[in-house]
Formats: C-alpha cells, structure tokens, sequence
C-alpha cells in the first residue's frame, strides 16, 4: 500500500495533469479524472480530490488555464482546461474544441436519458439481486410504497430507494441504491444522505451501487454500516451505442469506462450472493449503533465536517488502496 500525503499527492498530479494537457489540449474535470485516477500503475493514481487541489494550484500559477469556459456556447456545461499555450487560432488546438464541442452534448444528452443510461444500471442491478437467488425484491424498482407485510415484518420505502430486498429467514430488508454517475461519490454527496434518511426512516441496512467509490467514502461507509459496490464503468443501454462510440475512443473524449450492456458482471452476482450476506449482520450492528448520530446528520443537526469528525476520519496520511477489484465488505 502506498501512502503520501495530501500534499505528496497534489505534486504528483500537478505533474500528470500537465502532462495531459500538453498531449490533449483541451479537457475537462470529468475527462482529467479518468486518464489520472483511473489510469497508470496503481501507486501512481492521485483520487479526485488531489486533482481538484493540483488545478486550483496550477491555475492560481498561470501553468495552465481554462481554454473553454463554461456557458461559452450553449452545449458547453463545464469548464474545459488548457496548457498556457493553448490558442484557438492553432489549427490543432482548433480542431480539438471543435471535437469537443460536437461530442460533449451527445455525450450529456444520451447520460441524462433514463430510458438510455439509469435505467441500464437499474436492470443490471436487478438481474444481479435475481441471479444471486437469495432475496424477494418488493415493489417496482425506483417507486415507494408504504407497507408490504412479509413474514410479519412490515416493510416500507418511502422516500424511495430504488430497490427494497428481504432476506427470508433473517428479517433482515436491505435498501438499495443504484447511481450510474460518472463522477466520484464522496461522502458529502446529498445522494449518501437520501440513503441514510431512507434507510433510518423505513429500517433498512444500506447499500450504494455506483462506478467509483473513493477512499473517504469507504471510510464512512465502515464507520457508518454501509455496503458499497464500485461498478468501475458506466453502463449504456445498447442502442446508444451508435452514438456514443466516438466518446469512448481517446482522440474523442476518452471516456473507455463505457459499457453498451444490462447483463451484470460476475463480480456484482457475487457481490449479492456473496459479499452481501457475510457481512450483512456485522454492518446492520454498525448502522444501529450510529443511529443518533446519522439522525442527526440526515436531519441537518450536524454537517459534513462534524459527521466526518465525530466518526474520526479526515486522517494526515490518504492511502491508496491497491487492490483492482472492490467489492465491498
């Protein structure tokens, strides 16, 4: 396990961030993201976050600059990043915005598409929880509802999480959420409150299903009770694919976590079959024993800053975890 300092971090993705630049010209958060955290030799990954803190450095340096800014056209929601010495009057530098400017709104017009992209996860999900032939899932994926009453045991969702399963012969419901995000989900993302306030509400131990989980939010997740799964890519019904085949190729926007599917990976079966029922009495503990902390987080009694603190974490030292497949606890 390699471990740096938050600082040792940033130096190191200052250093391939430019390098990036320099090669690419022209991209933006979400883009940089992937060709560094997701990409390279393990030790060599600095998380978002260490990112976030080398741009703001390298901006306030002049090292780089914003070369599209956001709302400078209409499909352009996010600011896209530069080398200092890139100018649109360069026939390359040119031709690199103008593959931006075509392929970023398909991109965000097909990710916003349920029917195209939410629901793809959704039914993966589904036909993982399915396949691992342990659970009853209760009502329709996404919809509340406001009692089923299964050996005896009363069962809402509300608010609603997208699927609500039951563990026969433990009494056990579990409160799944799927997030087919591209970005990171750290932990002071208003998705892991709705989780935690449905699943304090309703009685039902957590899990979040998404493609990147960092550190942190591992971290609270162990503190807290939570179950995670990282799906490492971003799932698309298969009909986009058409569309979206330029946005996976590098010299488009290089987003190569795509995948044109709703059949689940093996991983995300065991992750239900497995993961999931070893470890869902220890982490259902957890989560009781925090109730009044939680509670007081959902209910906006205390924030972020003093949920991360009071549960310990915000250490001196970020560890990057080395393993290539994570699949919970």
């Amino acid at each position: 396990m390699a471990k740096r300092t938050r600082h040792e971090w940033q130096q190191l993705a200052e250093h391939r961030l430019l390098n990036i630049l320099r090669r690419r010209r022209l991209c933006n958060l979400r883009q940089l993201e992937v060709k560094i955290a997701e990409a390279g030799p393990p030790d060599r990954r600095p998380q978002p976050m260490s990112i976030h803190d080398a741009l703001r450095a390298l901006l306030d340096s002049g090292a780089i600059k914003i070369g599209l800014p956001k709302g400078s056209a209409p499909s352009i929601t996010t600011n896209f990043y530069a080398p200092a010495d890139f100018h649109p009057m360069r026939w390359g530098d040119q031709a690199r915005a103008d593959i931006i400017a075509e392929y970023w709104p398909r991109y965000l017009k097909v990710s916003g598409t349920y029917d195209l992209c939410g629901k793809a996860l959704e039914t993966l999900v589904e036909k993982a929880i399915d396949a691992s032939g342990l659970y009853a899932r209760l009502g329709e994926t996404g919809k509340g509802f406001d009692a089923y009453v299964v050996d005896g045991l009363r069962i809402r969702n509300s608010p609603a999480l997208d699927h609500i399963l039951f563990c026969p012969g433990r009494r056990i419901t579990i409160g799944v959420e799927d997030k087919n995000w591209q970005a990171w989900v750290y932990p002071h993302e208003d998705l892991i409150r709705k989780l935690l306030r449905s699943c304090l509400q309703n009685g039902h131990s957590p899990v979040l299903v998404t493609r990147k989980i960092p550190y942190l939010t591992r971290l609270l997740f162990k503190r807290l009770g939570i179950l995670g799964f990282e799906t490492h890519f971003q799932y698309f019904d298969p009909s986009a694919k058409t569309e979206l085949t330029i946005t996976k190729h590098k010299d488009g926007l290089g987003f190569a976590y795509i995948r044109f599917d709703t059949e689940p990976p093996q991983p995300l079966v065991r992750f239900f079959h497995t993961t999931v029922p070893a470890n869902i009495d220890r982490v259902r503990d957890i989560f009781a024993s925090q109730e009044p902390l939680v509670r007081e987080y959902v209910e906006e009694q205390v924030g972020y800053g003093e949920l991360m603190r009071k549960v310990g974490i915000f250490p001196e030292y970020e560890e990057l975890e080395l393993e290539e497949e994570w699949e919970g606890w």
